[in-house]
């Protein structure tokens, strides 16, 4: 999506493409608002947080005022709102966003504050009463806070029907034991989901979405992974022994004690991360690429005429 505007799709006499790829002028405008920022803002202080291996407080209070803006060209809409009637706007700003954003610096985009992966896990099954108190209460805007999703262990990630960390109901309260590994901002998330069992023999219909919130006991921080790439991305392992929460903190209430509602919880937060997930991956990619061809029409040159 990079380089100039995107002409409209060639469209046949009589017929309607398939897919139409072109942006509508607000997704073409917050393209190129993603765009200059990242040109602006990101790739001058990538070098700097890749080697320091996190991110100034200063440059993520300037993402999280990113955002606000880039809310301002296009508003999040409701679940049954989207371009031209359809459902999916707010994806085509996480495709949008994450490509572009990528093409600056994957890893700073990473700290972009808000609720990340608990958002559409709390969101997208939680109560009402969950949902303002895990997001609208927290995610307020005072100060950046920061939100994780908590699923992948040593032996499983996907896989969620493997996951070994339990949760075990004690009177009103649930008592979580496990370790997670992987997890983006899990060490400094105000708002943790955790993906639970509660019936071990029950495989993915045991599987529950609990939330934890920061500072609970028995939640502890171990090693913070070092990585080949994303540096400036913090990416956690986190311990549970004996932790304690309120039964209420089980994402859905007692309706997600139901058989299999957790895991279907737990695929709704990949669904909602995925398409954004190969975005930023083309980010990267076109990056790489202009990049390449940009030393080769110097350097192949240059070196050509050594011969």
């Amino acid at each position: 999506m990079g380089g100039g505007r995107r002409p409209p799709a060639r469209r046949i006499p009589g017929r309607d493409p398939m897919i139409n790829f072109a942006l509508d002028d607000r997704m073409e405008a917050l393209r190129e608002f993603l765009h200059a920022f990242a040109a602006d803002e990101l790739r001058p202080r990538a070098r700097a947080a890749d080697l320091a291996g996190t991110v100034e407080p200063e440059v993520i209070a300037r993402l999280g005022e990113m955002a606000g803006d880039r809310a301002a060209i296009v508003p999040p809409l409701r679940s049954d709102e989207g371009l031209d009637g359809g459902p999916r706007s707010d994806g085509m700003v996480a495709v949008v966003g994450g490509e572009e954003l990528a093409w600056g610096d994957a890893a700073m985009i990473l700290n972009i504050p808000g609720p990340g992966l608990a958002g559409p896990s709390i969101s997208s099954t939680g109560t009402p009463d969950q949902h303002r108190r895990f997001l609208s209460e927290i995610f307020d805007g005072q100060g950046p806070r920061f939100g994780a999703l908590a699923v992948t262990e040593a032996q499983a990630g996907s896989d969620v029907s493997n996951l070994r960390t339990t949760a075990v109901r004690d009177g009103d309260e649930w008592v979580l034991n496990g370790t997670k590994v992987f997890c983006t901002n899990g060490a400094r998330a105000d708002v943790l989901v955790v993906n639970a069992t509660v019936e071990p023999g029950a495989g993915r219909a045991g599987q529950k979405l609990f939330v934890v919130l920061k500072g609970t006991p028995g939640l502890a921080v171990g090693r913070i992974e070092h990585k080949l790439g994303l540096t400036a991305s913090e990416t956690a392992e986190l311990v549970f022994d004996g932790c304690r929460i309120p039964f209420d903190h089980i994402v859905g209430g007692e309706e997600a004690l139901r058989p299999a509602s957790g895991f279907k919880a737990t695929l709704r937060a990949f669904d909602a991360s995925r398409p954004g997930v190969a975005a930023m991956a083309i980010g990267i990619g076109r990056a790489a690429f202009e990049y390449v061809a940009d030393w080769s029409r110097t350097e192949i040159p240059r070196h050509s005429r050594r011969r």
